[in-house]
């Protein structure tokens, strides 16, 4: 009976979800999307501690490889040397206001490294916040800002999920920066991709504080945390995610990835997860 359930949900969710793109593709906020190019091979380095472990290889390819880098990868001295063809963004605190303090400073800090490059790059960003970062990088010729339409859905079966996703019905939900650089780089078809820093171990720094209840953890990162960072539970003021709702995110980034490798293995593109440690198992 759940199995019957589930099949009429997802047919009109489907049904729901082709509407969607198309109102997306006529309506929404549109620059020239990424453009599709076969190279040997791209690079993701996405966030992990355990990128540390890599750092000194991947330098090493910068002239054999075109790179992803993302979030606060421009504060780092390897971002000039790496100097990447696209950077990524997916979680709203690089644009939205309302960024705690400590943030905001990082933010500055980083809208001053991107303007300053003298390369040819694109950067990835959600459509929601695709026109504030515009804004914000118009000054650096270099740097073309492309919006990443968001048409996720929640499919009760993986099939629908698998169809939507390989047919560009729907996308996956952005709730990680590299699921963001995963799909960009999946739909440019590019035949080989390697995957470095994707510890996915996050979830193992969640804490609860016995006297209040509040949910902190400081998601470590391959370099040394800032403030901002010590806590990444509290990113916006007025809001705390509880736990459910922290350990349903991590569920969901699983499942998003699990999802992608399907997606990637139907099209023929190699994805290798090479991060020193890591608990993805696909």
């Amino acid at each position: 009976m759940n199995r019957f359930i589930y099949f009429i949900h997802d047919i009109i969710l489907l049904l729901y979800a082709i509407l969607a793109k198309i109102f997306l593709n006529r309506f929404t906020y549109k620059k020239n999307c990424s453009t599709k190019k076969k190279s040997n091979k791209t690079i993701i380095i996405a966030n992990g501690p355990s990128l540390k472990n890599d750092m000194k290889y991947l330098l090493s390819q910068k002239k054999k490889s075109d790179f992803y880098c993302v979030n606060y990868f421009a504060s780092r001295k390897e971002f000039k040397i790496i100097k990447p063809k696209y950077y990524a963004f997916s979680d709203p605190l690089f644009w939205r206001k309302d960024v705690n303090i400590n943030y905001r400073r990082n933010n500055i800090k980083l809208y001053k490294n991107l303007l300053k490059i003298n390369w040819q790059m694109i950067l990835l960003c959600p459509n929601e916040g695709a026109e504030i970062v515009s804004q914000k990088l118009k000054k650096n010729k270099y740097i073309k800002v492309i919006p990443v339409k968001t048409n996720f859905f929640n499919f009760k079966t993986e099939k629908f999920n698998i169809f939507a996703l390989s047919t560009g019905i729907a996308t996956p939900m952005f709730i990680n920066v590299l699921i963001l650089s995963l799909w960009d780089a999946i739909k440019r078809e590019l035949l080989h991709i390697e995957i470095y820093g994707a510890d996915f171990s996050a979830f193992k720094e969640l804490e609860v504080n016995q006297k209040t209840n509040k949910v902190s953890s400081k998601f470590s990162h391959f370099y040394k945390n800032t403030k901002a960072e010590s806590n990444a539970g509290i990113k916006f003021y007025y809001r705390r995610k509880k736990l459910h709702q922290s350990l349903y995110s991590v569920w969901i980034a699983f499942y998003q990835m699990y999802l992608l490798s399907i997606v990637a293995k139907k099209n023929k593109i190699k994805v290798v997860n090479c991060s020193s440690n890591s608990y993805l198992d696909i």
